[in-house]
């Protein structure tokens, strides 16, 4: 039964949004059995700690053509004609589209997600600190601004706070649980899943190699860890990651 409609006008088109009560029975979202970590990132949009992964569509890098030839042909016409209006449209729905595309994807992959597992686990992400500008100030200019610059382009495409937002209300919404290990402590990209020996890593280094013999993509090793915390905090330990710990459970 229809409670509530709200209409709205967004690039040049018409939208209704229906609210409406439903019985308990019409829709109930499930969640799957499985325990799975995962980890975001920008080379493969999620990496799994099996190992598997979803490609990252890129829906931005794919479309920036189109807006750039877009652009140009909106800054040559003549503000307040007719022809400039029409630059606009046109402009406003590549936006639009591709906008579309990003948010049909990630509802895709967050109900994919949960429909297949029970428990769920990753890292936090900080989005606002991950785009920060690399332009530091005029005393004190920042190094690399250029590739920082795209590089925050490519996360905020990425769009991982939509993406765990919407994996974080599917899961509660299915009864399944979502837990996110906490960066600072965990360190899930400088540690290793088996021996628990931390060692810093660049960006350029995309492999997991430990002296313990531990060898997989880097990604798939941070997916690892960040499980293994979620199976201690469902045991009902506080857990910790201990550099160089002999086990390979997360010590209380």
């Amino acid at each position: 039964m229809p409670k509530t409609i709200e209409i709205r006008f967004q690039h040049g088109k018409w939208y209704a949004s229906v609210t409406a009560e439903c019985k308990q029975c019409d829709f109930v979202r499930k969640h799957g059995s499985a325990q799975i970590g995962f980890d975001w990132g920008l080379e493969s949009f999620l990496t799994f700690d099996d190992g598997s992964v979803v490609e990252n569509p890129r829906f931005l890098r794919k479309a920036e053509l189109r807006l750039k030839t877009a652009q140009q042909a909106l800054s040559r016409k003549k503000k307040g004609s007719r022809n400039r209006r029409r630059a606009v449209r046109r402009l406003s729905r590549i936006h639009e589209r591709i906008a579309n595309q990003r948010d049909n994807f990630l509802h895709q992959e967050s109900a994919r997600l949960v429909a297949r597992a029970s428990l769920i686990a990753t890292e936090t992400l900080a989005t606002k600190n991950m785009t920060r500008s690399a332009r530091g100030t005029l005393e004190k200019p920042d190094k690399n601004v250029q590739q920082k610059a795209g590089l925050n382009k490519s996360i905020l495409d990425g769009a991982s706070g939509m993406f765990l937002d919407m994996v974080r209300y599917k899961a509660e919404e299915a009864c399944a649980e979502f837990i996110e290990a906490p960066v600072c402590k965990v360190k899930p990209s400088q540690t290793c899943p088996q021996c628990r020996t931390r060692r810093k890593k660049t960006l350029a280094e995309r492999v997991h190699e430990c002296e313990c013999g531990c060898f997989m993509p880097r990604d798939q090793a941070s997916a690892q860890l960040c499980l293994q915390y979620a199976l201690a905090v469902r045991a009902g330990n506080r857990p910790g990651v201990e550099p160089s710990a002999p086990d390979t459970k997360l010590t209380p």
